[in-house]
Parts: C-alpha cells; sequence; structure tokens
C-alpha cells in the first residue's frame, strides 16, 4: 500500500491518465517533448523491471505442475496481450535479475534501457559463472541497443566459441520460407534466415532498393522490387537449374484481341497466378520470347509458328554497347540488369531493332511502356 493514494497500481493508473491528458500540451515543441520523452522512457523501463519482477510467480506456479498446459510464455502473451518475444524477455530478465544488481541500479537511473538488460540477462545466462556484469555495463551505457547486442555476441564467442558455433547451427536449423497463392494471383511470403542467409538476402535487396529521382515507391515496395529483380536476373541469365530439361521461365497464354487490347477480349493468363490485365502482360513482353498458336473453332491447334527472339543475339549487344545501361536519369543499373525495352510497343507493331530499342530497369517508377 502507498500513503495517502491508494496501491502503487492505482497511482500508477492516475499518472498514466495524467500523462496522457498533459501530452496534447507539447505539439508544435519538439525540444520539450523530446525532455519529457526520456523521463517518460526512464519510468517505462522501471515499470518493464517491475513486470518482469511480477512474472516471478507465474514461473514458479508452471514448474509447480500447477498449470502444466500452459506456459509462463503463452500465459503471459494471452493474458497481457503481448507478443512471445516481450514475455521471454521479461521471464528471462527475472530469472537473472539476482546476478545484475549494477545493471538493475543502472535501468532504475536512466543509464540503460530495458532492452539493455534483457540483453545483459540472456548473456549472463550463456556465459555462466564467468559473466563479467561490469565489462559489458559500461558498454550498455554507451551503446544503443542494437549496436549493444552486436558486443554481446562477440561477448559469448569469445568466452565460449563451441558453445556460441552450436546455437548458430541451431539458429540455421530453423530456416524457412512458406510461398502461400491468393485467390486473387498474388503471393504471401513468410519465413526465416539465419544469420548467413539474411546478411545474404538484405545485401542483395538493399543494393537494388535504393530510392531514385521521382521515385514515389515505399521502402517496403522498393524492396519486394527488389526481391522480383533477383528473381528476374537468376532466371534471365539462366542460373536456375533445369526442370524437366527446361530452364525455369514465365509462360504467358494471351489471345490476338488481348494484345490488340479488342473489347471483351478475355485477360492474358500468366501461368502458376492465373489472369492478369493488358497492362501487366504489355510489361512482360517488353523483352521475352514469343511463340505463335493458332487453333481452330473447336480450340484445337494447328499450328505453332515458330519461337521469335526479341532483342537477342547481335541486336542485344548492340543495345548494351550503345546504352551501356539504364537510360533512365541517375539510374546506375548496368546494362545485364535492364530489359531491353521498345520505344514503339511491340504489341502496337514496334520491330525488334536497334534504333527501336532501348536500355531501362524493368521497375523504374513512372517508366515509360
Amino acid at each position: 500500500m502507498m500513503g495517502g493514494g491508494g496501491t502503487a497500481l492505482e497511482l500508477l493508473t492516475q499518472a498514466a491518465d495524467l500523462l496522457l491528458a498533459e501530452s496534447e500540451a507539447f505539439a508544435g515543441n519538439a525540444d520539450a517533448a523530446c525532455e519529457q520523452l526520456v523521463q517518460v522512457r526512464t519510468q517505462l523501463n522501471r515499470c518493464e523491471l517491475a513486470f518482469s519482477l511480477l512474472s516471478r510467480p507465474v514461473v514458479a506456479d508452471w514448474f509447480s505442475d500447477v498449470r502444466p498446459e500452459l506456459s509462463p510464455v503463452l500465459r503471459l502473451r494471452h493474458e497481457c496481450k503481448m507478443t512471445s518475444g516481450a514475455a521471454a524477455a521479461a521471464i528471462g530478465v527475472a530469472e537473472r535479475l539476482d546476478q545484475l544488481p549494477r545493471s538493475r541500479e543502472a535501468l532504475e537511473a536512466g543509464k540503460i534501457g530495458f532492452g539493455h538488460l534483457n540483453l545483459l540477462a540472456r548473456t549472463a545466462e550463456f556465459v555462466g559463472e564467468g559473466f563479467d556484469e561490469g565489462r559489458l555495463l559500461k558498454k550498455a551505457q554507451k551503446l544503443s541497443v542494437i549496436t549493444f547486442a552486436r558486443a554481446c555476441m562477440h561477448e559469448r564467442h569469445r568466452l565460449d566459441p563451441k558453445r556460441f558455433a552450436d546455437e548458430e547451427e541451431q539458429l540455421h536449423l530453423t530456416r524457412f520460407l512458406e510461398l502461400t497463392s491468393t485467390d486473387d494471383g498474388g503471393l504471401w511470403l513468410k519465413g526465416f534466415l539465419d544469420t548467413e542467409g539474411g546478411a545474404h538476402l538484405r545485401t542483395a535487396v538493399e543494393a537494388l532498393a535504393q530510392k531514385l529521382p521521382e521515385d514515389i515507391r515505399t521502402a517496403g515496395q522498393r524492396r519486394a522490387d527488389a526481391l522480383v529483380e533477383i528473381a528476374r536476373l537468376a532466371l534471365d541469365e539462366g542460373r536456375v537449374p533445369e526442370a524437366g530439361g527446361v530452364r525455369p521461365h514465365l509462360q504467358i497464354t494471351a489471345s490476338l484481341a488481348t494484345l490488340l487490347g479488342e473489347p471483351g477480349a478475355p485477360a492474358a493468363e500468366l501461368e502458376g497466378s492465373g489472369p492478369i490485365s493488358l497492362e501487366a502482360l504489355r510489361r512482360l513482353v517488353g523483352d521475352c520470347s514469343i511463340r505463335r498458336l493458332l487453333l481452330d473453332e473447336d480450340s484445337l491447334v494447328i499450328d505453332v509458328g515458330r519461337e521469335r527472339r526479341l532483342f537477342r543475339g547481335g541486336s542485344r549487344v548492340a543495345l548494351d554497347h550503345r546504352d551501356g545501361g539504364c537510360i533512365w536519369r541517375a539510374c546506375t543499373r548496368p546494362a545485364r540488369l535492364c530489359h531491353a525495352d521498345h520505344i514503339e510497343p511491340w504489341w502496337a507493331g514496334g520491330e525488334s531493332t536497334t534504333t527501336n530499342g532501348r536500355l531501362l530497369w524493368g521497375l523504374l517508377p513512372n517508366s515509360p511502356n
């Protein structure tokens, strides 16, 4: 009980009400708001510490088999409306707090955040008896949480490289990728990569996701486009293993009426995804192989014509030599990453000649067709 005002929780509720009401008064005053944010965060960190201490009875309850069907993490996640990671952090700090007396004092004084304390607790659990709190606490007070996390990883490796490598292998075994198609032909991605795999993907995506002049795409859209570009490049360069003796490729089926944009024409069909619009079709046929199929009135194939390569061989080499790369202003994509685009669209009768071609990165914002 707290004198004169009720329990600590009641006082905390009153303080939160007052803080919410006062927060509106800082509109238009960024410096004052920032000072207030620092103070609020310090108190929130202290509340996180109290939350962590309160998790101890929940853990004890589970170990006593009172609730064997519900782990402490799941119970906190469900009843406290939080993520599994946040619940695990609270429990982990509580379990190691007795080894971190100086770190607890630093948190209550506003010198480190709860994220730092969580990393200290996890490192203490990993290291065991050889844990040097003072050594890492000095770094925690100087570094951001993200940078301090790397410092903790170095500490773990320094003290037990074999266990570090074993945990690294366990992380690698958890990797996965799920691709789920939507009813309208879209694709949901869900997955996890270990440290090495994540570094490869992040490096490649970020290199291709730089913002360009007049680029209206969000950062998330740029990263999505970069991932698609990586896949397209692998297909174009024939680096993907053959399946059934044929290099993987995109296959689109469209009628002549669809290509000409005639009223009432059906949508084109992208194999593995479904119907696509004429605009999407025109983007995809800018640099591809075209095969003509003639059907009779019963839809039986009577002529497959022959495959016609667009901007291949000498014409593509000439474009690469002339343009050197994407001609879009300030775009630095080299020729091998570009599409050979028709100035007068192929579907409108444009020829596949050097004079009617140009190199463009296929995902440029607002680029001409």
